[in-house]
């Protein structure tokens, strides 16, 4: 045997009754587009939340960059800068000793001068003697 079909009658749909789904499914349309604006906008707070939070962490941050980066500037001049007096120590204690190793020179230069002269004064008048 065949399956039954059912037909159903469907009455005549009135004008009011028409006007009356129209109005609901608007209601609906309406409701869902509400909950999307409230959505959006409750997606756009946090998002502007979040952007604000960003913008303040990379300030700090930068903040904190540039302290340390003046922290390091001071640090390697100071270091420069003794360095630069140490060197400058160093280069009047050279000066001083060079002075000192010139004196010396000169000194042992004209003693030998005089050492030569006399030496040259003897040996004449050895020779004279002994020529005598």
């Amino acid at each position: 045997m065949a399956p039954r079909r059912s037909h159903k009658i469907q009455a005549p749909v009135s004008a009011s009754e028409e006007d009356e789904q129209q109005s609901s499914q608007d209601d609906e349309v309406d409701a869902a587009k509400e909950v999307v604006a409230k959505n959006n906008e409750r997606r756009d707070k946090k998002r502007r939340a979040i952007e604000a939070e960003h913008e303040k962490r990379v300030k700090d941050v930068k903040a904190r960059i540039d302290a340390l980066f003046a922290a390091r500037k001071s640090r390697v001049s100071k270091a420069h800068q003794a360095a630069w007096a140490r060197l400058d120590a160093l280069d009047k204690k050279r000066q001083n000793i060079e002075g000192l190793i010139l004196g010396t020179m000169k000194n042992i230069e004209t003693r030998s001068i005089q050492l030569c002269v006399e030496l040259a004064v003897m040996f004449e008048d050895r020779l004279e003697e002994m020529e005598d």
